[in-house]
């Protein structure tokens, strides 16, 4: 399900409202966020993360007309899920030069150093949209075909791996986490937030945008 203009709360209803929401959606994103060593960590993401990312974006940067509020959506809206599409932000704080370089070339490729196993199937992750460069953060994509959903709806086991060439690492994916993506992938939110839930409308806002970040 798309983001746009008119989903985005007006500054004064979201000032109202911002600290409740950035409780529950801190919740929300608490088993969603796996640290994968310790100067890099991945989020999975759902449409309620993304949604709240470009709400409190606006709010802090101060984007009220509808083109601004545009631009934040179009920068945001390739991290939506989708129904065979899982995505994530990968973070890299920290650590000596070599090691984000060398980490945010490898995130920036086709074929990522991260890999989401379910059951005997591997899934690398590819670059949603590849910085011009050395980057702190990237938005990545882990596309699941039938076989894989089966074997996380199933229980089979299922882990996060890092192969990069200055860190390697597998994660168990946890009962949370695992509960938490295959709400996503069923295009479904949990803990619900009337925020999700139904669109809020702004003044003035009377048709769609096409989105441009695919």
């Amino acid at each position: 399900m798309s983001i746009l203009t008119r989903h985005i709360l007006a500054e004064a209803d979201y000032a109202r409202v911002r600290d409740a929401e950035r409780r529950a959606l801190s919740r929300h994103r608490a088993p969603r966020r796996i640290a994968l060593h310790e100067h890099c960590a991945l989020l999975f993401e759902s449409r309620w993360t993304v949604l709240g990312q470009i709400q409190e974006v606006c709010h802090v940067e101060g984007r009220r007309t509808e083109a601004k509020i545009q631009r934040e959506i179009d920068e945001y809206s390739c991290l939506i899920p989708r129904p065979d599409t899982l995505t994530a932000t990968l973070t890299v704080h920290g650590g000596t030069p070599e090691f984000g370089a060398t980490l945010s070339a490898e995130a920036g490729a086709e074929r990522g150093p991260l890999v989401l196993q379910l059951g005997p199937h591997f899934q690398p992750s590819r670059a949603l949209r590849p910085p011009p460069g050395p980057d702190a953060v990237h938005y990545l994509a882990f596309d699941l075909g039938p076989a894989s959903k089966a074997a996380l709806y199933a229980g089979a086991p299922a882990w996060i791996h890092l192969r990069s060439a200055v860190a390697a690492t597998q994660i168990p994916i946890s009962p949370a986490l695992r509960l938490a993506l295959e709400h996503t992938l069923h295009r479904s939110e949990a803990p619900a937030s009337p925020h999700n839930q139904q669109p809020h409308q702004r003044p003035h806002h009377d048709h769609a945008r096409r989105q441009t970040c695919t």
